[in-house]
Parts: structure tokens; sequence; C-alpha cells
């Protein structure tokens, strides 16, 4: 019986390549063919791709229905003050996670096969410092709640959930360097069944604490629901490390790996925090309008299908990257060009069809989410065009993590959130449709210097041959 599992888990990898072949048109499915004609290349993006989909599947169908339940059971204001809180904590994510978790894939891929014990050293540094910046920040927004509460989002009792969010902050931080660690090992499967068993048993908690609690019962689930993946990756990476022969080695070596938090994880981190208090000053600047948090959770609701529509990409990107890394390491530009033309094709094949199809059903998918939503389905047709761009501009943008240019990458992001907030405080007077405009707009933009950069630094070597 183990046998025949054993088989099966090795064919179905295989069986997603040729599903993934025979759905695309003719032309687009032989440029994939004889891009991944490569073995190894293949089966490492069809087996990474296969676990990673289980497990984006599970994890964002799971949170979609989640998110319908938790809008039904409090309400379309209720449900903004969700979304409102959940910007806020995905903003002092981005301090707390020190740009760690990108950090330990790149390293982690280029030297995981070459140098073990780098390798470990760069777990235990990055370990180290995410349960301190972590902790940090953590306590940092419970102190803050109750002026951010009353002076920023304009909702002094919303001081609680904030508090009871700060819990989770750190368990969240502490996950994104696991995953970071984990994806840098292409450790998908680990990955798979830690996200399905919390997601199954996350809902129903989610479900159950926001009947009894309302809102604050959702950030109660959140928050149990992070430590709970918290624990599961814990185990998975301990074991994930002691199988590819990798010590952790938190001693007066790790000081050897300091350079590279100034070379990649500040600037990664400043990218970050930028996206992140663009986005929180937005949803400020949404909520301070009349009637706000009503049209804040209308916001809420269709940026879920953001959400949901870019798995894919997700999942593509979160394999590709260390793949990338390793070529761009080995200074191989013909590969890491071939691979990341065929990461676009798939993507944009797949994504943006479905991306039209969900802007044409808009108000009706609006609709699961309760009858007061549907007047908003022009919001949620912007973000599904914000999807269609974003499958292609986020895929390349995983070249610029692989190469290490995130100085580079950093002024992009500042550019990205002053066209995003320039535009949001001209429109935000059209509520959620001004906001999800400006986004739109801002991704047009981002996707124009991202697809520049690909081009200049794929056709750098042949530009030296020739000259």
């Amino acid at each position: 019986m183990r046998q025949n599992t054993q088989q099966v888990c090795e064919l179905l990898p295989n069986t997603f390549l040729e599903a993934c072949r025979r759905n695309m048109p003719i032309r687009l499915s032989d440029r994939l063919r004889l891009r991944m004609s490569e073995p190894s290349v293949g089966m490492r993006l069809a087996r990474g791709a296969f676990w990673s989909l289980i497990s984006m599947v599970v994890v964002r169908f799971l949170g979609l229905a989640a998110a319908i339940l938790v809008a039904r059971l409090v309400g379309k204001t209720g449900f903004g003050e969700f979304g409102t809180i959940q910007s806020s904590i995905f903003m002092f994510g981005t301090f707390s996670g020190l740009g760690l978790g990108v950090t330990a894939t790149k390293y982690v891929a280029e030297l995981r096969e070459k140098d073990a014990v780098r390798t470990g050293r760069i777990i235990a540094l990055t370990g180290t410092l995410v349960w301190g910046t972590g902790l940090a920040v953590s306590c940092t927004l419970a102190l803050l709640a109750p002026w951010l509460a009353i002076h920023v989002l304009a909702s002094p009792h919303m001081a609680g959930m904030l508090q009871i969010a700060a819990i989770g902050l750190l368990a969240m931080t502490v996950n994104g360097a696991q995953i970071g660690v984990l994806t840098g090992l292409e450790s998908f499967k680990t990955m798979a069944w830690v996200n399905c068993v919390s997601g199954v048993v996350s809902l129903p908690l989610m479900i159950l604490l926001t009947w009894r609690l309302g809102v604050a019962g959702a950030m109660w689930g959140f928050a149990a629901t992070q430590w709970l993946t918290w624990a599961l990756f814990h185990f998975g990476l301990r074991a994930e490390c002691k199988k590819h022969a990798i010590p952790f080695l938190l001693d007066r070596t790790v000081r050897q790996e300091i350079p590279i938090l100034w070379r990649y994880s500040i600037p990664a981190m400043i990218g970050g925090i930028i996206g992140g208090v663009a986005t929180w000053a937005a949803s400020a600047m949404l909520v301070n309008q009349p009637d706000g948090y009503a049209k804040m959770g209308a916001f809420t609701a269709a940026n879920h299908w953001f959400t949901i529509l870019l798995f894919l990409p997700g999942i593509l990107g979160q394999v590709a990257l260390p793949m990338l890394s390793e070529r761009v390491g080995q200074d191989n530009l013909p590969q890491a060009r071939k691979l990341l033309l065929t990461l676009v094709a798939i993507n944009g094949g797949i994504v943006i069809p479905v991306a039209a199809i969900g802007a044409l059903l808009s108000r009706h998918i609006l609709l699961l989410y309760g009858p007061t939503y549907s007047d908003h389905w022009p919001t949620l047709a912007l973000v599904f065009a914000t999807v269609a761009i974003y499958s292609i501009q986020s895929t390349v943008w995983q070249l610029l993590t692989a190469s290490g240019r995130m100085w580079t990458g950093l002024l992009m992001n500042l550019g990205w959130a002053i066209i995003f907030l320039g535009l949001t405080w001209l429109w935000i007077a059209q509520g959620d449709l001004g906001l999800a405009a400006a986004r739109l707009a801002a991704y047009a933009a981002h996707s124009v210097w991202t697809l520049w950069f690909a081009y200049w630094f794929l056709g750098r070597k042949q530009r030296d041959h020739c000259s």
C-alpha cells in the first residue's frame, strides 16, 4: 500500500505538468514543452508547482469560505473593520519581518548544495532576528492600539481588536521566515501538508468565534490559526534541515553573514514597509470618508478575489525563485530567460482569461457576501483588471529578487507607492471604486519599469558579447 501511494505521489506532478500543457493554446503549449525539455527543470517546476497548487487551493478556498461567512455574520460595516485590522497587521508585519523570508529563500537556494554549514548559519541568523523583531513590533502594536484606534481609524472600540491581532502578528512574522527557508529548500510538499492541516482546523474555529464574539472573535481566530501554523512549520522545518544535513549554527560565526542584511534584507524590508504603509494609509483615507467602514467592507470583499486569483502566480513564483536564484548565481542567463518566459506564458495564459470572466460576473460574485454588496460590482471589476496586470508583473519581479537587486526594487516600490497614494487622494471621494482605480493605475506603471529591468538584465550578457 505504501509503495502504491509513493508511486501515485511521483506520478501526480507529471500529470499536473501535462494537464497545463494540454489546456493551453497550441503555440503556447509547444513553447512550454521546448523550454522545459531539460528534465531537471521540468520535474522540479512540476513537482514544486503541484504541491504548491494543493497548498494554495486549500488555503484560498478555505480563506474565501471564511471571508464570506464572516462577512455575513458581522455585516458590511463589521467586515470593513475586519479588513482595516487586517491591513494594519500586514503593515506592521512588514516592519517585523525585516525582509528575512525572501532573504532566506535566495541564499538557502544558492548554498544548500554547495555549503551546508553556511546555509545553517543563515537559517540561524534569520530565525533569531525574526523572533526579536517580531516580538518588538507586536508589543509596539499592542501599546499603540488605543492611539491608532482613536486618532487614525476613528473607532476607539477597535483598540482591543488591534491588541488581539498583535498576538497573532508575532507568529505570522516567524512563519514568514520559516516559509522562506522551506521555499529555499524546495520543500513544497511539507508546506502543503502544513497549510492543509492548518486550514481545515482554522475554518470552523474562525466561524465559531466570530459567531460568538463578532469581529473580536474573528481576530482571536486569526491569532489561534497563526500559532497553530507556527508549530506545524517549526517541526516541518526541523525535519527538512535534518534531511538535507543542514546544521543550526547559532554561534559567533553567524556574524559572518551580517553583511547579507545590508545587501538584501534591509532593502527588502524597506520596500515591504513602503508597500504596507501605502496600503494602510489608503485604507485609512477610505474609512475616514462618510460611511467609510461600509465602503471598506465592500473593498475588502472585492480584494479577497485579488488574493484568490493570484494563487497561480504565487505558486509559480514560490517554485521559481530558488531555481532563478540558482541560475542567476551561476550567471546562466540564457536558462534564466527561458524559465522566466515559461512562467510568464503560463501565468498570462491562465490568469488573464479567468480575470476577464470574473470581471463580467462581478455583480453575481458579490451577491455571495450579501445583497448589500452587489452594487459595488465596478470595484470588483477593477480588482480583476489589476489581477491581470499583476500576474505578469509579479512573475518578472522574481528575477529582480533572484538577482539581488533589492535596492533597485526599493526604488520601484517607492514609485508605486507615490502613484498609489497620490491617485487615492485625488479619487477617494469615489469611495472603494476610487481606491481600486488608484491601485490599478499604480500597478500598471509598476509593470512598465519591472519589464524594462528584465529586458535590460537578461540582455546584458548578449550586449557585452556584441561590444
